[in-house]
């Protein structure tokens, strides 16, 4: 008995290990993951309500068309631009594997977005620093690490992301729009000057058309538009080898997901043949019914029989017919 259910339990193992990543992405409840995470680390580390989650949706947020809000995803994986949204922690860990094959080191992950190339130290493996919690933990200490220097929250978080003044206070701009609006407070109306408007000009057409050609303005203006021209196919040919990665970062999580589940299919299609031939048998000894069975009995009976008889019956020899006697001559 004890066997038995230890083959059970192994079994049950099996198939979720085997099951699609989408079905156990069910049981994570992964849309609060990282709002959970964030908000345990923000607690612990006494950072203001709302910043460190500010910051975890600067770096991880997604849209969210059921809660029409932006949220934090923990299976994020940015490198050199935008990051990629995987459905499970799995997908993510095979994409940062396909990257470190290229020899790329320069690798984001997580809910808080730690570089594995600069803080990977502070975990044991790649996968602890998608753990939530871990992610969560170690970039709430980074933050305080920042507040400290800067003695300013804000500054603080746009330290978070980079020291140049630059893009420090545009990532900071966009920290403090996403912590106003888990706050609940009123977003900042920035006014902007308008241009006064230019007046008519009262120049007569002839004189207009009349006018110099400044001809050296002319070929400076071509070859600005020439080098904007150069720029524009170069970027042009950036995108192309950009969306030429993605297609086949996307077909090789195609082939992973297929290798995944090949276990799945077999067992699953091995299961419908035996339930098709059991099925098939089933019909097959309904259809011939009671009689034709009793039917089958007596000729299998009648023919073990003959058998038997033929294997019973002793050959008697057979008497030789009696001469008769010649008549004795005198």
């Amino acid at each position: 008995m004890q066997a038995t259910k230890f083959v059970a339990i192994i079994g049950l193992v099996t198939l979720a290990w085997l099951a699609p990543s989408h079905a156990r992405q069910l049981i994570e409840k992964t849309q609060n993951i990282c709002a959970e995470a964030v908000r345990k680390a923000e607690r612990k580390n006494a950072i203001p309500t709302h910043l460190l989650s500010a910051i975890s949706l600067t770096e991880s947020g997604r849209w969210n068309a059921e809660k029409q809000a932006n949220i934090a995803w923990p299976w994020t994986v940015t490198s050199g631009g935008e990051g990629q949204f995987f459905k499970s922690k799995a997908e993510a860990l095979a994409e940062v594997e396909f990257l470190r094959t290229d020899g790329v080191t320069n690798i984001d992950v997580g809910c808080m977005q730690i570089n594995l190339f600069h803080h990977g130290h502070a975990f044991e493996t790649v996968e602890d620093a998608f753990d939530p919690a871990a992610n969560a933990a170690y970039g709430a200490g980074y933050l305080k690490k920042m507040h400290a220097k800067t003695n300013n929250w804000l500054a603080a978080a746009g330290a978070y992301h980079s020291t140049t003044p630059g893009p420090s206070a545009k990532y900071r701009d966009k920290v403090a729009r996403f912590w106003n609006i888990q706050r609940g407070l009123p977003m900042p109306q920035i006014e902007t000057a308008s241009a006064p408007p230019s007046k008519p000009t009262s120049t007569p057409a002839a004189k207009r058309l009349a006018a110099n050609i400044d001809y050296s303005r002319t070929f400076e203006l071509n070859n600005a538009f020439r080098a904007r021209r150069g720029i524009l196919q170069a970027a042009e040919q950036k995108a192309d080898k950009v969306s030429q990665r993605a297609l086949l970062r996307q077909h090789q999580i195609d082939s992973w997901r297929k290798s995944q589940t090949k276990g799945l299919d077999l067992v699953h299609l091995a299961n419908m043949r035996r339930a098709e031939l059991a099925q098939r048998r089933k019909k097959e000894f309904v259809g011939f019914g009671n009689k034709n069975k009793k039917a089958r009995f007596a000729i299998r009976r009648r023919q073990q029989l003959n058998d038997w008889r033929a294997k019973r019956i002793v050959p008697f020899p057979i008497p030789a017919a009696p001469t008769t006697p010649t008549a004795q001559s005198n």
